[in-house]
């Protein structure tokens, strides 16, 4: 007998799988949700971050100020504290480099009980004329002061240290700190803060020691985050 063989001129047909449309949104769903708490832990880890770099740099901030503070403060003879390091803010008119009219320079300075944004440090020569009452030689001042200037963009802490010429020795103090406008070339020490003393950074104690108390400030994406610090120098007279 002869084999026969039948050809199906049809083609085979093949299924294919799929995924319905509700099936489509239910997976679509879920992945919105996944990612929703994956971006979540991803903020909150970023701020987490942030705030202990934050917390690093106002530590390694107050440390370098209450350093530099203290250095200055032990190798300095005298302080004096005024109001502000600019000429406008002194409350009764002029200013310790332009004085009123009938004022004395020395009413600017802070007395005892009284806090201002500007210290200067003053360190004395030998006095070679002891007798004759008038003061030892002015080798150096070291001045800190918070920049309080009306329109500042920044309430910085800055530093300036100035060794006085021979021939400028003799003048009183307030003629030796440098001119409101070179501020711009002075060492800033911190990039934001206030003063806590009645809103001002040093406080007059006794007319023997220098309080500093003041709040450093760093911005985060969402608040701000700060570190205060309070602590006393007294020169050595």
């Amino acid at each position: 007998m002869k084999a026969s063989v039948i050809f199906d001129s049809q083609p085979a047909r093949r299924s294919y799988a799929g995924f319905t449309m509700v099936e489509v949104i239910v997976a679509m769903t879920i992945g919105v949700v996944v990612l929703g708490f994956v971006s979540v832990f991803f903020v909150d880890a970023l701020k987490v971050s942030l705030g202990v770099t934050n917390n690093l740099d106002i530590e390694n901030s107050i440390r370098k100020i209450t350093d530099q503070l203290s250095s200055d403060a032990r190798e300095a003879n005298s302080f004096v504290i005024y109001k502000t390091f600019y000429d406008e803010g002194h409350g009764d008119g002029g200013s310790f480099r332009n004085p009123a009219e009938d004022t004395l320079v020395a009413s600017y300075r802070m007395q005892a009980g009284e806090s201002g944004n500007c210290c200067v440090f003053v360190y004395n020569g030998e006095d070679l004329t002891p007798l004759d009452l008038s003061p030892a030689p002015i080798e150096r001042i070291v001045g800190y002061y918070l920049n309080d200037e009306e329109g500042s963009e920044a309430i910085e802490i800055k530093r300036f240290d100035i060794d006085i010429p021979t021939a400028q020795q003799a003048n009183a103090v307030e003629d030796l700190i440098p001119a409101a406008l070179q501020s711009s070339q002075h060492t800033v020490l911190v990039e934001s803060a206030t003063g806590l003393i009645s809103g001002d950074l040093f406080y007059n104690m006794l007319g023997r020691s220098i309080v500093i108390n003041s709040e450093i400030i760093y911005d985060l994406p969402s608040k701000n985050s700060g570190g205060t610090y309070n602590f006393t120098v007294s020169p050595r007279g």
